[in-house]
């Protein structure tokens, strides 16, 4: 950061914002003839937006104690103004410093909480904060957008929630459609209503609002290529059998059995890890598949103890292929349909089994195109991808 951003940012938080701390006193609405929001502000806004009291900076003539995120979120009056550029990087706000850098953050409604953006999606992290560092606000590309939460004027550049919340501006650049917003009309937190209609959103879910979306699985499959190489791990979800701290050169081999076992496996499955300290945590021969009768489909497996006889739920669980590109050389697998709701999405169980998400690659190498890739079609189908975590391949045999 140069000399002259960081004195402007000073500024900014010091003079044209306000420093003041808030004491959780509501904040001062635009008159009713000028506001377009459906509701106050939220009060306790994230990244330290509701410290700013006043919205001092921004032109035009406004209540003296209307907070910056009423003005340009809810006051006409502000519509085609924004907040100071480059307010994430403030000192007291420091957005990107909060962020999981691995994984995908929600970005809701500061007066509604309803879900708005997801990022990144279909890009890095490096490339998100490139993109907004380039333009000095918030900055989100298609991918991230949730659908029927935002709406966009193409004519106006206008851009609001559905909730009324002005967002910011539609600004495509040579990239494609970009959506550059204020920070302070995204720092909301998910309400009750809102995770109901995220789970309710047809994109993200596809179901009912007591329902998370079917997972499809991919099609058409090839089990022979899938379980041709060795796999190794990127990212993966904690469960009982995979804890956390096994997240090291994570690897898993498969080989179709020249006949059934005594309790009719058709697969040997074999997986490993490490922990940092590099002790080993190797499966060897323990462990089996086959593919589920069920359905009509090779990408749908259950797993199990080679030992134990298959029951359902008990000895064996779901190993679902969700996505597989030999060329490409990646996989998708979940443990199964994902029943449980959370405010970002769907998620298995993490026991034994019904459990678990893991992203693969045929290289041992991490690519993070590729492996931001793989996180957006699991977005797609309504995964929760908060629960994966960062595999380390470094200094593996």
């Amino acid at each position: 950061m140069t000399h002259a951003r960081l004195l402007l940012l000073i500024a900014s938080a010091a003079t044209c914002l306000g420093t003041e701390v808030n004491d959780g006193s509501a904040t001062v609405s635009p008159p009713p003839a000028d506001r377009t929001c459906s509701g106050p502000v939220q009060s306790d806004l994230l990244y330290n937006i509701s410290s700013r009291l006043t919205a001092a900076g921004v032109p035009g003539t406004y209540t003296g104690d209307e907070s910056l995120a009423e003005v340009v979120c809810c006051d006409k009056r502000a519509i085609h103004l924004a907040e100071p550029r480059f307010s994430f990087e403030a000192p007291d706000i420091q957005l990107f410093s909060h962020l999981d850098s691995s994984g995908v953050t929600t970005f809701y409604d500061s007066v509604c909480g309803i879900p708005l953006f997801r990022a990144p999606m279909g890009r890095t992290f490096a490339d998100f904060q490139a993109d907004t560092t380039e333009h000095g606000w918030p900055s989100f590309r298609p991918a991230e957008l949730v659908q029927g939460n935002v709406l966009t004027d193409k004519t106006t550049g206008f851009v609001t929630s559905k909730c009324g919340t002005h967002l910011g501006s539609f600004l495509p650049d040579a990239r494609g459609a970009r959506w550059c917003l204020d920070l302070s009309c995204l720092a909301g937190k998910p309400q009750e209503q809102a995770v109901v209609e995220e789970a309710a959103s047809p994109v993200l879910r596809g179901a009912s609002d007591s329902e998370c979306k079917p997972v499809a699985t991919q099609s058409p499959f090839d089990l022979t290529s899938f379980v041709s190489k060795r796999w190794y791990g990127q990212q993966q979800m904690a469960t009982k059998y995979l804890p956390k701290e096994e997240n090291y050169c994570v690897y898993a081999e498969y080989e179709v059995l020249k006949k059934k076992s005594f309790w009719g496996y058709s697969i040997q499955v074999h997986n490993y890890a490490e922990e940092q300290d590099r002790t080993q945590h190797d499966s060897k021969k323990k462990i089996c598949a086959y593919v589920d009768p069920a359905f009509k489909t090779d990408a749908k497996l259950q797993v199990g103890p080679c030992f134990l006889p298959k029951i359902k739920g008990f000895s064996n669980g779901p190993y679902w292929i969700v996505n597989y590109d030999e060329a490409l050389g990646y996989a998708l697998i979940a443990g199964g349909q994902p029943t449980i709701q959370t405010a970002n999405g769907c998620k298995t169980g993490s026991g034994t089994n019904d459990s678990g998400l893991w992203i693969f690659t045929r290289a041992r190498r991490r690519d993070d195109a590729l492996v931001q890739k793989v996180r957006a079609m699991a977005a797609a189908q309504g995964f929760d991808l908060s629960v994966l975590r960062d595999i380390d391949q470094t200094n593996c045999d």
